[in-house]
């Protein structure tokens, strides 16, 4: 298992140099960038494994605006926020946000490296869902208009019987029509088409339109 990249943005060099040998001790490697906007010219979404130490208080951009930016793009990598200030206020602005933890320097050295740690874990498993939603999505883009209007009907809980006189189709031509969903979307049941499509994690389909 790869052990990950670890982003630090931080206007003090000084910073950087501690925070790279303290993360090299598990494992990770590092990559420096003293304001956002440099950042985000390099910062790779793609990799599986990997989170952010970003000042709260920089140059140009602050961390706050960087953190907006990454969640308005739909990047979903782990913040770990640092300061040398009290910034109590920004702190709980920045959890609201979905900051992964905020961390008043000076820091504990291990428990620093174990929210660094967590931080990558968390990381794959965003990535893999981030994937898995990818793939679902894929598969219903394949699914034709009167497709996707059954499949909304038999989440709702419908049967084809129901579905056939509301869009006044026979019951046979429902069910290839159901049997073309399932096909696409790589199901072989209906109860597994509704935890595909109704996932937590997920948004519900539409209700269909009468």
């Amino acid at each position: 298992m790869s052990h990950g990249i670890v982003y630090i943005v931080d206007d003090d060099i000084g910073m950087f140099r501690l925070l790279r040998e303290m993360i090299a001790s598990i494992g990770s490697a590092t990559e420096y960038f003293p304001d956002a906007p440099t950042f985000l010219k390099a910062y790779d979404r793609q990799r599986a494994r990997s989170c952010l130490l970003c000042d709260i208080r920089l140059p140009v951009m602050s961390g706050l605006q960087l953190q907006a930016h990454l969640n308005e793009s739909g990047a979903h990598i782990p913040i770990i926020f640092m300061t040398g200030f009290a910034d109590v206020d920004v702190a709980v602005e920045a959890m609201k946000r979905g900051a992964f933890d905020f961390i008043q320097k000076p820091f504990s050295t291990q428990a620093h490296l174990d929210r660094v740690h967590d931080a990558l874990n968390e990381s794959e498993k965003r990535f893999s869902r981030s994937l898995h939603d990818s793939t679902i999505a894929a598969r219903v883009a394949c699914l034709t208009p009167q497709e996707r209007r059954i499949t909304d009907y038999v989440i709702a809980g419908q049967s084809s019987p129901a579905i056939a006189r509301m869009l006044g189709l026979s019951q046979r031509t429902i069910q290839n029509h159901r049997a073309n969903i399932m096909d696409k979307l790589h199901v072989s049941s209906t109860p597994e088409l509704i935890r595909l499509l109704l996932d937590p994690g997920g948004c519900p389909p539409e209700r269909p339109e009468k």
